[in-house]
């Protein structure tokens, strides 16, 4: 696991305001619907983001040069093995790509929450806000450590 990914994972979901976050989706775009590029397009646009959605858009994510997908994911472009934001996220965070799915697309959630010994947690992925996300990844980083980290 890559602890400063996941810090700076963290980071850049604190900054997203509360009302523009949404586990369903990179981003509320739908057909004909704009596509932010930018965390300030994104908090005045009236779209949501989840927790892929928030780090496409992010400063951090564009200096490593990554790149926003069509859909508003995170993408490395046409880097060999990078198909999908789990493949993206999963050499990111260098968690595997079973973990990531669980946490961008609520692959077998329940299990990677029992697996993890998360607390808080919905049962329901699709219930996750953002509070429980930023939960979630320092709960990631104090089993990695050992020690509670906030």
């Amino acid at each position: 696991m890559n602890l400063q990914n996941i810090r700076t994972t963290i980071a850049i979901l604190e900054r997203l305001p509360t009302n523009n976050f949404n586990i369903s989706a990179f981003q509320g775009k739908t057909s004909g619907r704009f596509l932010a590029t930018t965390e300030a397009e994104l908090h005045t646009c009236g779209n949501t983001a989840c927790i892929a959605g928030a780090l496409a858009v992010s400063p951090e994510w564009k200096a490593l040069g990554g790149l926003i997908g069509k859909g508003g994911g995170p993408f490395l472009g046409p880097a060999p093995g990078m198909y999908s934001a789990a493949d993206a996220l999963s050499w990111f965070w260098e968690l595997p790509v079973e973990k990531v799915s669980a946490i961008i697309y609520g692959d077998r959630w329940l299990e990677f929450v029992a697996r993890f010994r998360l607390t808080g947690m919905p049962g329901a992925w699709w219930d996750l806000d953002k509070d429980q996300a930023i939960s979630m990844f320092y709960q990631l980083l104090s089993n990695e450590l050992g020690a509670v980290v906030r």
